[in-house]
Order: structure tokens, then C-alpha cells, then sequence
């Protein structure tokens, strides 16, 4: 049933597939239209990674050049946010790290090139340092400043990547990295069922409010690692009653109010909820929101990746 049902959304995510290729410009950067066609890390990373699964070497180099040259930092990370030929915030952001070192890695044995080998190891070697232990969670920072505050952690669950832990393990056999991958699990399972879906670990690392859009990449990522999705049923299951009783997700979902945000999820998310519930109402939504969404370089990545696989 599940494969049938797998089938069925992607025929109709194929029927009316986006071409992710109008936002990559001159071969060498995505641009995010919905926010002045700025550039990001994670963008590059998403596509570096869709160079890598089309086979497109010539790309990849390009890709790899421009962004190197223009976002890497001098501690082999990146800077997260480029826009008007500058970098407009040095700050970086751990899930673009993460998916450039591993299109780097795949790369280099796909084209058998060493020198993005050791580009991606330097770079894993880095976000190492962003991996906390404490009280037996296993945090990962979302980038360097502004997530260590006085009264804890603030940490995106949506940032934590299993099938990107699992293969930097097999690569260095060093095991934070499985730790992490494991834990990547525990967070979804018990943390996400326990409302902490997009959250700030307290002193005492029991709290949450607010989720927002990117935490449902959390369906994606379980599902290209592992293809495992029903437990996030419990972890979703308030947004699924709230999208029975209203028609939408909404961008930002308070567990603490009533009220939410009127601005909805763009079309990606419903899709991730089809492949989770098996409601043909999140497969309209879906449907009608990606026919007038012809900007979201986000989510026609997102839905390559479901489609393509990442092997």
C-alpha cells in the first residue's frame, strides 16, 4: 500500500514537475526569488547535490568554483547568506555545511576527482566541533553565533540529516557521527511527539513552541534515510487535527495559542503530509498550490530529492 501510495504522488509530482535548472543561474548559483534572489548555503548545497544524482559534472565543477570562491569561510564552512555580489551574513548554517560536504564526498568517488574528497573531509572534520553532548542529547548547533544563549540552546530538528550522519561515519568511521545519526531518531520519536518540532532546549532541555516551515523536512530526510516515516505520525498528529478542522498548515504552528498564523505552508509540505497520512486532501492542496507556485526553488528541490532518491 505504502509503495502504491508512493507511486501515486510522485506520477502527479511529475505530471506537474518544475524545472529546478531556471533557478540555477549561469551554471554556478541558485537564486531564492522569494527573498531577492539571494543566494544560500543550503541552496548551493541542494544544488551540488542535483549536479551530483543528474550526473552533471560539468555543473558541479561550476557550482563548486563559484561557491567556494564567493561563500566558503577561512574554517572550510560557509557563509550562509550572499546577495548584490556580496556576502550579506557571515554567519553559517550547519545543514547547507552538511549537504556540501556530502555532494563533495559522493562526487569525488562518482568522478574520482581527491581534491573534493579532501574538501569534504575538511570540512566534516569542522562541523564536528558543532556537536554538543550534553545530558545524553546530542545537539547539533544550527550554525556558529546566536544559538548558545544564558538559558540554553535554541536547535532546528530539521537540520538534523540522518542519511548525511550515516554516510560520514562510513567515511571516517568516527563515532560522534554514528552517535548522532542514532540520536537523529530519538529526537524525531520522542523529542517531536513531546512538541519539540521546532524548539529551544531549556536548562533542564524540556521545551517548545513554535514550529515552522522548515521542520517538515524531517518527513523527507527519514525517508531518503531510511524510508521509515509512520512514527512521525504522533510527532505530526496536532498539525494533521489542525489541517482537518482549517484546510491549511500554516506557516508557523504555536503549540502555547489558539491562534496561528494565516500564511500557509508552501505546496512541498503537503505533499510530505500526503506521503505521511494518506489524505488525498493534502494531495489537492498539493496540487492546486504547486500550479500557481512556479517560484519556490525549495520545495522543486525537495521534490526532485523524493523523486530521485539520493543514491
Amino acid at each position: 500500500m505504502k509503495k502504491l501510495l508512493l507511486i501515486f504522488f510522485l506520477l502527479f509530482s511529475f505530471l506537474f514537475a518544475t524545472d529546478v535548472t531556471k533557478f540555477i543561474k549561469y551554471n554556478s548559483y541558485v537564486i531564492d526569488p522569494y527573498n531577492h534572489n539571494r543566494v544560500t548555503s543550503e541552496a548551493q548545497g541542494y544544488g551540488l547535490l542535483y549536479a551530483y544524482l543528474t550526473n552533471n559534472k560539468k555543473l558541479f565543477d561550476s557550482m563548486w568554483r563559484w561557491t567556494k570562491t564567493h561563500m566558503q569561510r577561512r574554517d572550510s564552512l560557509f557563509a550562509w547568506n550572499y546577495n548584490n555580489g556580496r556576502v550579506i551574513d557571515y554567519n553559517n548554517a550547519t545543514d547547507g555545511d552538511l549537504f556540501i560536504a556530502y555532494s563533495l564526498l559522493r562526487a569525488s568517488y562518482k568522478w574520482h576527482n581527491v581534491r573534493y574528497y579532501e574538501e569534504s573531509r575538511k570540512i566534516i572534520k569542522e562541523l564536528k566541533r558543532y556537536i554538543l553532548e550534553i545530558n545524553n542529547n546530542m545537539i547539533l548547533l544550527p550554525g556558529k553565533h546566536g544559538f548558545v544563549k544564558e538559558n540554553g540552546i535554541e536547535v532546528f530538528p530539521a537540520y538534523y540529516i540522518k542519511f548525511i550522519f550515516d554516510r560520514f561515519y562510513d567515511e571516517t568511521n568516527d563515532i560522534t557521527w554514528k552517535y548522532i545519526a542514532d540520536y537523529t531518531e530519538v529526537l524525531y520519536n520522542q523529542r517531536l511527539s513531546d512538541r519539540m518540532l521546532f524548539s529551544f532546549f531549556n536548562k533542564n532541555f524540556s521545551n517548545a513552541s513554535v514550529v515552522t516551515m522548515d521542520v517538515y523536512r524531517v518527513i523527507l530526510y527519514q525517508y531518503l534515510s531510511n524510508r521509515h516515516i509512520e512514527f512521525l505520525k504522533n510527532s505530526f498528529k496536532e498539525i494533521n487535527k489542525f489541517f482537518i478542522s482549517n484546510g491549511y498548515i500554516p506557516l508557523e504552528y504555536r503549540f502555547s495559542s489558539l491562534t496561528q498564523t494565516r500564511t500557509q505552508s508552501p505546496y512541498c509540505v503537503y505533499g510530505l503530509f500526503y506521503l505521511l497520512y494518506d489524505n488525498k486532501a493534502y494531495l489537492k492542496k498539493y496540487l492546486d498550490l504547486k500550479k500557481v507556485d512556479k517560484k519556490n526553488y525549495f520545495c522543486s528541490f525537495l521534490d526532485f530529492f523524493l523523486q530521485k532518491g539520493i543514491e
